[in-house]
């Protein structure tokens, strides 16, 4: 090791990895010269923690390094901008458990005579991440999963350790592997799909590589059993997961959203044992799901099919069209609905297990939207399209059940959405509220302004209590259909309303694409059409309430 001056600028490279997020973690940091002589190196094994949370030790372990030895001066670089605009200052520290780090951190960064932190992409902080998950392959860790390793229980006792664990606790208050994987969620959201958020809503196409970075990191598979390569983890860590998300890209959350509420879920619920063997590690591992009930002819009037399977020998042949299908570009499995006989009405609907490269199926147009642009919208054509009677999912003429039951739970997710949308508009208005100057002062300091954003956080909350009081009784096992209706309904009605005079609160830059505030708009409106307009929410709602069933 070579022994520099204590006065001579040194250069650190900073990174953490893990095995989903929170998962099996581990830091590292490689510190030189500017001469590009090596210093140290040094890295460490985590346990189960979130990927900010080894960023930081990484950032300790270095400067601890440097006062250990007396360097004075270093430049660090880190491929986590979160970590970057948090120690320059421009970002806050919420987590409890990042401000020791943050603090310890900090302390040493004053007694420096020179120090500066620098955000990189990932191509040019290589070395440390090699090393960081050398590391941590070598401590044996494991891949894709955030939920703890632990003997899997049975349904029940799940259901009834988290109705215990909920009978005092408020619905906002989480657990701590809740809310490890809520930071986690919104830190990856900014970290790794921040920066191309707009470029993707403007070419309407959403990066391969941030779709096989979701995989990596568990968050395609949050609900699906450790059994079968998933996480183990609940329903409400995927509304959680959705509304984080949104608050970065609404084209993202629904990616997730439909993976985790919809097409894993009903395979969870209806699929037998030899689909969920075949299917399930897949939709953990890399492959996208489709649900795709609406046809040209049948949106609201869900089961009116008109897309047709007739039984011939061990197959099913289908025909038919299906329109407004969400990740149809991308999907490798769809969850189909089509009649066996029409005459039997929905009794004759059935949900068949299509896999892309099937005889006879082909993904048509895809949708130029208003909003979620990259989030692909297609047609689904089925010409003679051969699917395996072992690919029925659940009963034949039961397709009705899985639609209903699946689309409850898929509302709730919808709801995250909103929600998520709501609070990621009106962080980005206060926030300008704060630095744009009228009259000399800035506009936040106008009691107008002020009422305003109050009343929008206020709605916002209700919107979320909502949503979280949602998952919580579907987790719990409960009844949940009325509180699910409500949630999407008032939700959507929050997000499209804030998003609205968030724009006013910008002013004339709300109204350009050179500010956020545009696409929280445009990308809202969806939250009253899809998984079930605002009216037929209203129609369960008052069905429900009145003692319908």
């Amino acid at each position: 090791m070579s022994q520099p001056s204590n006065s001579e600028m040194l250069i650190v490279h900073i990174d953490g990895a893990s095995r989903g997020n929170p998962g099996p973690a581990a830091y590292a940091a490689i510190i030189r010269t500017e001469a590009g002589e090596p210093i140290a190196s040094l890295s460490r094994a985590l346990g189960k923690t979130t990927n900010n949370f080894a960023e930081y030790q990484a950032l300790v372990a270095a400067l601890e390094f440097l006062a250990e030895h007396r360097y004075r001066r270093a430049k660090v670089f880190s491929d986590s901008e979160l970590l970057v605009r948090q120690i320059q200052g421009t970002y806050k520290v919420n987590s409890e458990d990042l401000r020791p780090l943050y603090e310890r951190a900090r302390k040493i960064i004053r007694q420096l005579e020179s120090f500066s932190i620098v955000y990189v992409p990932r191509e040019k902080n290589r070395e440390a991440d090699r090393l960081a998950n050398e590391t941590l392959n070598s401590a044996g860790g494991y891949p894709r999963s955030f939920a703890h390793r632990e003997s899997v229980e049975g349904q029940e006792r799940k259901a009834e350790k988290m109705a215990e664990a909920l009978k005092v606790r408020p619905l906002t208050t989480l657990t701590d592997e809740e809310r490890m994987f809520q930071a986690a969620a919104y830190e990856f959201a900014v970290k790794e799909i921040g920066p191309h958020v707009r470029k993707m809503d403007e070419e309407s196409l959403f990066r391969k590589d941030l779709l096989d970075q979701f995989f990596a990191q568990g968050f395609m598979g949050i609900g699906i059993p450790e059994e079968y390569g998933g996480s183990g983890g609940s329903f409400f860590m995927s509304v959680l997961a959705i509304e984080e998300f949104a608050r970065v890209d609404a084209s993202a959350s629904v990616i997730i959203d439909v993976q985790n509420t919809l097409v894993s879920n009903a395979l969870l619920r209806w699929g037998n044992d030899e689909q969920k063997r075949k299917y399930l590690p897949r939709l953990a591992r890399d492959t996208v799901g489709s649900y795709a009930l609406s046809e040209p002819q049948s949106g609201s009037d869900a089961f009116g099919l008109e897309t047709r399977a007739q039984e011939k020998g061990d197959h099913y042949v289908l025909n038919g069209r299906k329109l407004w299908i969400t990740n149809a570009k991308e999907a490798g499995l769809f969850i189909v609905f089509a009649t066996v006989n029409r005459e039997l009405g929905y009794k004759g609907i059935t949900a068949f297990l299509v896999e892309r490269d099937a005889p006879g199926f082909s993904v048509g147009k895809k949708e130029d939207k208003l909003g979620i642009r990259a989030s692909s919208t297609c047609e689904l054509i089925l010409d003679d399209c051969l699917v395996p009677k072992a690919n029925v999912l659940g009963e034949v003429g039961k397709g009705y059940k899985v639609a209903i039951e699946t689309l409850n739970e898929g509302r709730i997710g919808i709801g995250a959405q909103m929600v998520g949308i709501a609070r990621g508009a009106l962080d980005h208005a206060i926030a300008y509220a704060q630095q744009r100057k009228q009259f000399g002062k800035p506009i936040a300091e106008f009691q107008a302004i002020q009422f305003q954003i109050a009343r929008l956080a206020t709605d916002i909350e209700a919107a979320r209590l909502l949503t979280y009081n949602a998952a919580r009784l579907k987790d719990t096992g409960q009844p949940f259909t009325k509180e699910a209706a409500m949630a999407k309904y008032f939700a959507s009605q929050v997000a499209e309303r804030v998003a609205s005079e968030c724009i006013e609160i910008f002013g004339g830059y709300g109204f350009t694409k050179d500010y956020p505030a545009e696409k929280y708009l445009r990308d809202a409106k969806i939250g009253k059409i899809y998984e079930g307009t605002s009216f037929m929410q209203l129609q369960t709602i008052a069905k429900l309430v009145l003692g319908g069933s």
